[in-house]
């Protein structure tokens, strides 16, 4: 096997009846170049995890580079011994990204079932839906391009003493609420593993007003399993 050099590599022909080649580094194992007929050239490694095979591309084969990234290379494989698999951490991490919907994803769709309900959750009252509406869309809009599991209780408490200033105790204790019933129904929809954020956050002290508790049966809209 030829020790990679920018000249071996510029040089490297792709057979006529293949669709690439490769080539791998006798100074550093698993440290390879994979040249296609087009000419892209990239370099990767490849590596074990027990008994299963990985491969991680490192880039763009560039002259002048290759020292920089068969440093690298040699910093894979050697964390895998470690037990760090950077190949699956990665593929987990895309997972979960792509997993993972912000608040500001999710509210319409539970807006759209709070409207109509279904055999789990009870049908909103026209008035509570419009507020409801109100406080996920709007009071809680600073939080919208969060995903739902990565927005702490400290964000939702910080928001909410936000809200208190801007609209008062009562419109932030409503929100919280409102805010408090979308994570139950994202939780039971499965949409989040983790705990609800909302959880465990003294409501704040507010002047009486009537019909405070037949609106907050409205308001929660979850019906008993």
């Amino acid at each position: 096997m030829p020790k990679l050099t920018d000249a071996f590599i510029r040089n490297l022909q792709v057979p006529e009846d293949a669709k690439d080649v490769q080539a791998f580094d006798d100074n550093c194992h698993g440290f390879g170049v994979r040249k296609q007929k087009s000419g892209h050239t990239t370099l990767f490694v490849k590596y074990s995890v027990g008994t299963q095979q990985r491969r991680k591309t490192l880039g763009l084969f560039v002259s002048g580079t290759l020292d920089r990234i068969r440093k690298e290379a040699t910093l894979v494989p050697a964390k895998a011994k470690l037990g760090t698999d950077v190949v699956g951490e990665a593929k987990k991490a895309r997972q979960e990204a792509e997993q993972a919907k912000t608040l500001g994803e999710l509210v319409p769709i539970y807006l759209a079932l709070s409207e109509k309900g279904d055999d789990y959750w009870s049908k909103l009252r026209p008035r509570s839906l419009t507020e409801v509406t109100r406080y996920l869309t709007k009071a809680w809009l600073p939080l919208h391009g969060e995903p739902i599991d990565k927005i702490t209780r400290q964000m939702v408490r910080s928001r909410r003493d936000e809200i208190v200033s801007q609209s008062g105790a009562f419109s932030a204790n409503r929100a919280h609420a409102a805010l408090g019933t979308f994570y139950a129904w994202a939780i039971d929809q499965g949409h989040l593993t983790g705990a609800n954020p909302t959880i465990d956050i003294k409501q704040l002290k507010q002047a009486k007003r009537t019909r405070v508790l037949s609106e907050g049966r409205d308001l929660v809209g979850l019906r008993g399993r």
